[in-house]
């Protein structure tokens, strides 16, 4: 915690040193303006710009060591085009602290620090006489520039960059005196050293303005939970007030998306879960304010049509004698088990609403029997018949056509069904035949026959999917059938006790001495399962999960009990001990204080096939000589930011550890994108 502190701490000064630094670049810029550097030294305020830019993209990504010396050397690129556009302007900037031979004594300078002009001054000159004693360095003063120059020299001369040394006084040379062909250019100097003091006062005011407050003033979807079907999409947008311009960034899941104000997301096919999807908008401004805003968006997995399992007849032509009947036939299932609807038409006319329909063919000619299957969703799948009505043959008399028998009611009705491990379930079926024939049942159990009555009891024996099949066929061998699966769950896994310390069911305590009581438990089948610990000291509850610590009890008999119980099954494992805290005698009045030195080595992680698992492993081992009891290994897989993601506490096998000896551990967690590298602590009492 402590060092956590320091370094955000540290992160802050560090942040702040990079906006001290960013305005003073911002002065320098706004000076770099004025005197129109951008035109007269374009490579070094281009440079500058670059640099700037770079810098701001650095604050944005808190890289405020890089964005402080950034700015600075933007600070420096704009000075140098504002001394560069001087120059242009027949206005040479003084070099290495001394102006050149006739230029005049009197510089300008502009402070980065403070954003002001300031004007060194050259001392009029004296007499040897009245020399002594005279400062040599006047000091900083805000005033309008004087003529120093020879008469036959009448331009002023400007500095803007790094501060300029005072000459000597002994240096300097006699000022000519004003000649009225000298008044003009002074008072324009005057009056150009007034506007730039102006501007740098009002520009030191607008950086010291507060930021105008970043503010979200629209966001779509409005609502932060949402649904969306697979392949289908949902548009997410936004847009706010701040210092301009404004970045935006979307992430999805914490993967980043997209920088425009406008985002869409499509689930794919394989996108679909319970677990609502965290979508993310972070957006921030100039100013370095950031504001952010969160979406749930739960995935449904999409629609899909049903499916024709068989019909009849199965051609999609046939002939028949005007005046006689044809049944038609169609079984169908829908992948989503949404019930299904089925509408029979005969050219266009809706006849039926049955998975059947035994229809007469009225008079001669052409007719299309279609018929459509419907989901709850509207979806549809569609079979046709194009049927010919002849004229009927009196000569030749058709023989009577053998049909299919026909399942007419079925039991259970529903096609999907669940059953207990243990239990059974019975199934029933009627059918009939359109000749009258004998009908014969064969029932089958996920492809092996089971039974050849009308009826049928299924024994959930086996947990896993099962097939029931039912086959009805008459004496030609034609055929009717129909199926149910049967799906038996596994009984919930209870959990197990893997390992416990201290590892004596019974031992003894001094007063002084204090004791980690802990369990390692797993459910057979799930990767970190969410497990409820209950301790009890002598009856009383205490808190802890994996771990409690037993110290300050008084002498006598206490009994440390844990009870863990898994949620999702309800079920539980306990484990208790016995301590007996005795009075110190003799020897334990000196008792020894050092614990093992203890050594973590072989640390390793293996990501599973999937990708859905993370396996780590490792050793323990003691560098003393005498035995470890007590040892406890706690794992913490952390993010880039340092932050723990997931902890687990493991108790090294075996337990207690003989002196220079070696325990292993390995666990199991959920994989997660956001992990990093892996920390580890061991202790023992």
């Amino acid at each position: 915690m402590f060092a956590d502190a320091c370094d955000l701490a540290y992160q802050q000064t560090l942040k702040e040193e990079a906006e001290v630094a960013r305005d003073q670049a911002f002065i320098a810029r706004e000076v770099a303006i004025v005197v129109e550097a951008a035109t007269l030294a374009p490579a070094a305020f281009r440079e500058a710009a670059e640099n700037e830019r770079r810098a701001g993209t650095a604050m944005d990504r808190s890289e405020f060591t890089q964005a402080r010396e950034l700015y600075a050397l933007v600070r420096q690129h704009y000075e140098r085009a504002a001394r560069e556009a001087q120059q242009g302007r027949g206005q040479p900037a003084v070099a290495g602290g001394q102006p050149p031979e006739g230029a005049p004594r009197e510089t300008f300078t502009l402070q980065a620090d403070a954003g002001d002009l300031t004007r060194w001054e050259q001392p009029p000159v004296s007499s040897p006489s009245e020399r002594t004693g005279v400062s040599s360095d006047p000091g900083p003063v805000i005033l309008a520039p004087t003529s120093t120059m020879d008469a036959e020299t009448e331009e002023d001369r400007w500095e803007i960059g790094e501060k300029a040394q005072v000459p000597p006084v002994s240096d300097l040379r006699t000022p000519a005196s004003a000649t009225p062909s000298r008044m003009k250019p002074a008072l324009i100097g005057v009056g150009a050293v007034v506007v730039l003091a102006i501007l740098a006062w009002f520009v030191g005011s607008l950086v010291r303005r507060p930021p105008t407050p970043l503010t979200l003033v629209r966001a779509e979807p409005q609502t932060e939970a949402v649904q969306v079907a697979e392949g289908k999409d949902v548009a997410f947008a936004a847009e706010a007030n701040g210092n301009g311009p404004l970045r935006y960034e979307w992430t999805l899941e914490g993967r980043r998306v997209s920088q425009e104000k406008e985002w869409s997301y499509k689930p794919t096919a394989s996108e679909a879960s319970e677990k609502p999807k965290t979508v993310k908008l972070s957006i921030s401004d100039q100013a370095g304010q950031q504001l952010e805003k969160y979406w749930q968006v739960t995935v449904a997995p999409a629609n899909r049509p049903p499916q024709i399992l068989t019909m009849a007849p199965s051609g999609e032509t046939l002939e028949l004698a005007a005046g006689t009947s044809q049944e038609f036939r169609i079984e169908a299932s829908d992948p989503d088990n949404d019930p299904l609807t089925y509408e029979w038409t005969v050219d266009g006319v809706v006849v039926g609403t049955q998975p059947n329909l035994n229809w007469k063919a009225p008079t001669e000619g052409r007719h299309q029997v279609r018929a459509v299957v419907r989901d709850r969703g509207n979806l549809t799948v569609t079979r046709e018949w194009q049927v010919a009505a002849l004229k009927p043959q009196l000569e030749k008399p058709v023989p009577p056509k053998n049909t299919p028998p026909h399942i007419v009611q079925r039991m259970p009705e529903e096609s999907v069904l669940t059953v207990q491990k243990g239990g059974t379930q019975d199934f029933s079926a009627t059918a009939s035949d359109p000749e009258n024939d004998e009908l014969t049942y064969t029932w089958s159990v996920d492809g092996k026959k089971a039974g050849k009555e009308t009826h049928f009891t299924f024994p959930a024996a086996d947990a896993g999917k099962h097939r029931i099949d039912l086959e009805v066929a008459d004496r030609g061998r034609l055929k009717d059938r129909v199926r149910w699966d049967v799906d038996v769950p596994a009984p919930p896994a209870a959990p197990r006790l893997v390992m416990f310390t201290p590892h004596q069911a019974e031992f003894s305590l001094l007063p002084h001495q204090s004791r980690f009581f802990g369990v390692e438990i797993d459910v057979p089948g799930l990767i970190e399962p969410d497990l409820n610990y209950q301790w009890k000291i002598d009856g009383r509850p205490v808190s802890g999960q994996e771990v409690v610590e037993f110290k300050n009890k008084p002498v006598g008999t206490h009994k440390v009990e844990v009870t863990v119980t898994a949620p999702s099954s309800g079920l539980s494992v306990a484990h208790q001990w016995t301590v007996a805290v005795r009075k110190e005698e003799g020897e334990d009045l000196n008792p020894p204080t050092l614990a093992p030195v203890l050594q973590v080595l072989d640390l390793d992680n293996t990501t599973s096939k999937d990708k859905k698992t993370i396996t780590i492993s490792g050793k323990v081992r003691n560098l003393d000589d005498k035995s470890a009891e007590n040892v406890l290994v706690t794992i913490s897989a952390v993010g880039a930011d340092g932050q723990p993601v997931v902890r687990r506490l493991v108790l090294p096998t075996p337990q207690p550890l003989p002196g220079g000896e070696i325990a292993t551990f390995q666990f199991a967690i959920a994989n997660r994108e956001t992990i990093s590298d892996f920390r580890v602590e061991v202790v023992s009492k």
